[in-house]
């Protein structure tokens, strides 16, 4: 069965962290997962691990879009400072669907998904 390496998740709400850990467990399509409840620890734990021999680049990540500090677009931005965007495939997950975001959406070259929170584990197949 095709599965994901590794799958990293930026999202400020614990219990949507933790529905999402489920779904990918239970689902059996993820080998590893990294959660960050913060945006600035995703960029630091990136800026610090990603220049270190053995680092594994994400298979997928998935961003919410209302964080304190960056929103989802701008954690993209910052992570293109750090990590190549054309290895970066991005997810975004919102608990609206504003269409003016989806719109933006398409600005940038690494979301390659926008949906609508909670992932479920059509979504996740989706993006094998």
């Amino acid at each position: 069965m095709k599965q994901f390496s590794l799958l990293v998740f930026i999202d400020d709400d614990y219990p949507t962290n933790r529905y999402h850990e489920i779904i990918c467990q239970e689902s059996g399509l993820c080998k590893d997962l990294k959660f960050f409840d913060m945006p600035d620890d995703a960029l630091d734990y990136f800026q610090r691990e990603s220049t270190k021999p053995g680092f594994r680049m994400p298979d997928l990540f998935f961003v919410d879009m209302n964080m304190p500090r960056y929103n989802g677009f701008q954690l993209l931005e910052k992570l293109a400072d750090i990590l190549p965007v054309s290895q970066t495939r991005a997810v975004m997950l919102t608990t609206s669907d504003i269409p003016g975001d989806r719109v933006k959406a398409r600005d940038y070259p690494q979301i390659v998904g926008f949906s609508v929170k909670p992932l479920s584990e059509e979504m996740l197949r989706s993006f094998l």
